[in-house]
């Protein structure tokens, strides 16, 4: 298994652990988000601390699942993205379309803010 999974409260961070982000570590990653839609902890912390390489291909199946996780509420935050895959993300105009904090840290931070803010809103 190229991803670890280290489970909190409201939330579990997936660790990828390969140098390289590709179309098949995109797909474990989506079958991982996938078979946790109900769970308590569903939001979704990605560290990409490993990651040196990405394919273009992964990222926007990345995209993807993103999009996904923000349809049945849940948070889905990227985390300690190294400089070149950043140029990838750039690249293919999706850095701006998603979550991305330097720090995990930060990811937490947004994963609970994000949680308080759909609380707030079913109160409404």
């Amino acid at each position: 298994m190229k991803v670890k999974v280290d489970t909190k409260e409201i939330f579990y961070v997936a660790r990828l652990e390969d140098r390289l982000f590709s179309v098949n570590l995109a797909e474990e990653l989506t079958n991982i988000v996938t078979k946790r839609l109900g769970e308590p902890a569903k939001n979704v912390i990605v560290d990409f601390g490993k990651i040196a390489i990405a394919e273009k291909q992964a990222l926007i199946d990345l995209a993807t699942l993103h999009q996904l996780a923000y349809k049945n509420e849940i948070s889905f935050v990227l985390c300690n993205i190294q400089s070149d895959v950043i140029k990838t993300f750039e690249e293919l105009h999706l850095y701006d379309a998603l979550n991305i904090t330097p720090t995990e840290s930060e990811a937490w931070d947004i994963v609970q803010m994000e949680e308080i803010e759909r609380e707030l809103l079913r109160e409404d």
